[in-house]
């Protein structure tokens, strides 16, 4: 089961990631498939979206506890859009399926 949380760095900037675990003796916490939180104005108020984070990365990311100012559960609406990004379920193409 994914544990999706939301990280405000100390930088300002905001992550939304799996966290795959919390060392309790180590200052890092692992996380997979983040990905930074963009707001930008819209006509009808403040809007936001997904930017890839260390996109060059292979593997997991270990984030250091100290950079880290504050974690909170994504909003409802961050956590579907994320989910339907980051699911694991293949889309088979249309005609593939033999009856």
């Amino acid at each position: 089961m994914s544990n999706v949380v939301l990280y405000r760095l100390t930088n300002g900037d905001e992550l939304i990631a799996d966290e795959v675990s919390v060392p309790l003796a180590a200052d890092v916490i692992v996380i997979s498939d983040a990905v930074a939180l963009v707001y930008h104005q819209t006509d009808k108020g403040v809007s936001v979206g997904f930017a890839p984070f260390m996109p060059q990365s292979d593997g997991n990311i270990k984030l250091n506890k100290s950079d880290i100012s504050a974690t909170s559960k994504p909003n409802e609406q961050v956590l579907k859009e994320y989910n339907r990004i980051f699911s694991k379920i293949e889309i088979v193409p249309a005609g593939t399926i033999i009856t």
